[in-house]
């Protein structure tokens, strides 16, 4: 019996390990003198899109500022160990490159 228990708790056990990637677009805080504003000062101000690991409450509480707005695009899941690596590459990615070669055909 003492030999089952010993080989049951010897025996490794995988754990499986996840993460969630968030993708948004930050846009830039807009200037309280809106009559001074031109065009070409409006068109300069482009979303930034930016991937992390922080979901919207601990981005804008963490780096975000409160005078820019913060837009939640996307989201998907990372499976894997998550320690010391790169934020893996966004499945929409891949099927938005199937459907522009497909439209291209």
């Amino acid at each position: 019996m003492w030999a089952l228990f010993k080989f049951i708790i010897l025996i490794p056990t995988t754990a499986l390990c996840e993460y969630r990637a968030y993708q948004y677009a930050l846009l830039p805080p807009m200037s309280q003198d809106s009559n001074s504003q031109s065009e070409k000062t409006l068109q300069s101000k482009k979303p930034v899109q930016l991937i992390t690991t922080l979901n919207p409450l601990a981005y804008q509480s963490y780096l975000g500022s409160k005078k820019s707005q913060l837009y939640l695009m996307r989201t998907w899941i990372c499976p894997g160990v998550t320690a010391r690596k790169k934020i893996c590459p966004s499945p929409y990615a891949s099927v938005e490159e199937l459907e522009k070669s497909g439209k291209k055909q």
